[in-house]
């Protein structure tokens, strides 16, 4: 049995202290992440809020 992991970008709220969303590194380039960003969080964002980016793997067996 062989485990698969995923990796994956974690767009990370400081502010909020939550998770914004994850986006699989395969289908969503960096250019993608930031459009993203700048469209769907913008609230966050223009709330001056501190967002980061983590890359991450996940265990998918």
């Amino acid at each position: 049995m062989s485990i698969k992991f995923i990796e994956f970008r974690e767009i990370y709220c400081n502010d909020c202290k939550k998770i914004l969303g994850r986006y699989n590194i395969k289908y969503y380039t960096d250019d993608m992440i930031a459009e993203l960003i700048q469209t769907v969080h913008v609230v966050h964002t223009r709330g001056g809020h501190h967002i980061k980016i983590h890359k991450k793997k996940s265990e998918n067996g």
